[in-house]
């Protein structure tokens, strides 16, 4: 006997929002990421704020639970003001714990058990939970996280729709894992991906000078033309993953980069991006794409930033 196939459920974002943020154009960008990406994709959005008991330690029993109801109705208050996006019913978390570690742990425990698929959290703000949405806590997060995170600051331009997307990539294996996982996603937005990869000028002097590239014999320059033509035959793998998940997209290479960070958001703004995306990595607790760049990244981006930790392969089959 055939059964009735079940409408697939719909894909749910996650969102960690303050009730105490008292920064009105962080949660003006806030929202307009998360409408954006409700637009794109139909999520129905899942708010959730945690707190860590810790800062209540002298606090009573009964006087948590007073906090936790008041902190609702705060919650239920902000959000009603929200026409264009669907949301759960808001959530407070409470951690006993009290270490950062625990809260991104509750919050990605939360995230799996709700059926999340994405992550949208500011980067600034005061809260009674200080390092909730204070950097150390978003970039621990982003480095943990068992979910894709995109972060939004109090310089992040509104969007109102994901058409262009710039991947910076160096183009190593986890990187590729995760491009893979974005092409999925693109192609669900029908987003353009525009792959960037930015050589730090340092190494390309340095390789220059230090070869006397001005006095190259022979085996110097092949050796030199290798490198590029290796650098580029990664770049055809990354654009025949693209093709594959028949995403539009196209690759730069830029040699001779001043600063990377500075190249990449450069890079953003010649082609109008709407999303800025990275493979975060983890590095003993240390968020690290290039170094630290993704710390950098996340902190003066003026474009929303999607990071995920390539090191979560089940979730990148299943995302």
């Amino acid at each position: 006997m055939k059964t009735r196939s079940q409408t697939p459920r719909p894909p749910h974002v996650m969102w960690p929002i303050d009730p105490y943020l008292d920064k009105k154009k962080l949660w003006k960008h806030s929202i307009a990421t998360v409408k954006a990406f409700s637009r794109s994709l139909g999520m129905k959005v899942s708010p959730v704020y945690i707190y860590n008991v810790g800062d209540l330690a002298t606090l009573n029993e009964g006087a948590i639970e007073s906090f936790a109801i008041a902190t609702r109705k705060k919650l239920v208050k902000m959000l009603s003001n929200i026409r264009s996006f669907r949301t759960d019913p808001p959530k407070v978390i409470f951690n006993f714990d009290g270490t950062l570690k625990s809260d991104i742990e509750s919050l990605s425990k939360h995230a799996v058990t709700n059926g999340d698929s994405l992550m949208i959290a500011a980067t600034r703000g005061r809260s009674g939970l200080r390092r909730f949405l204070e950097d150390s806590f978003i970039e621990n997060l982003v480095a943990k996280s068992r979910i894709p995170v995109v972060t939004v600051n109090e310089s992040t331009r509104p969007i109102k729709k994901i058409a262009r997307i710039v991947f910076a990539t160096d183009f190593t294996p986890e990187s590729f894992r995760v491009f893979d996982r974005l092409c999925a996603f693109a192609l669900e937005t029908g987003a353009k991906i525009h792959i960037y990869s930015a050589i730090p000028r340092r190494d390309f002097d340095e390789f220059f000078y230090e070869t006397a590239a001005w006095a190259w014999n022979e085996t110097d320059i092949l050796r030199y033309d290798y490198e590029r033509k290796h650098l580029r035959a990664l770049a055809k793998k990354f654009e025949r993953c693209a093709k594959k998940h028949q995403v539009t997209c196209e690759v730069k290479i830029d040699e001779g980069a001043a600063d990377v960070a500075t190249s990449i958001l450069n890079y953003c703004r010649v082609v109008n991006a709407d999303l800025l995306a990275l493979a975060a990595k983890s590095d003993t607790g240390a968020v690290s794409l290039f170094g630290n760049l993704t710390q950098s990244l996340i902190r003066k981006s003026s474009f929303p930033v999607w990071t995920y930790r390539a090191a979560h392969r089940k979730n990148l089959q299943r995302a």
